[in-house]
């Protein structure tokens, strides 16, 4: 997939990636966690891979 499609593939960091969209490395399980934060219904979300512990998370 890399070979092929490096045009169409976005490294990001921790920023938003789309309005009210953030993303972030959660610093857990491999270089690759992330984080995806939002708000829905009025109410903040977070969608992540496994936290082994709450510093993770936080």
């Amino acid at each position: 997939m890399f070979e092929e499609a490096w045009n169409r593939i976005i490294l990001v960091e921790n920023q938003e990636v789309v309005k009210g969209v953030g993303v972030m490395w959660t610093g857990c399980h491999h270089r690759s966690s992330m984080l995806v934060k939002f708000e829905f219904d009025k109410r903040k979300w977070c969608i992540s891979d496994p936290a082994f512990i709450m510093a993770n998370f936080e």
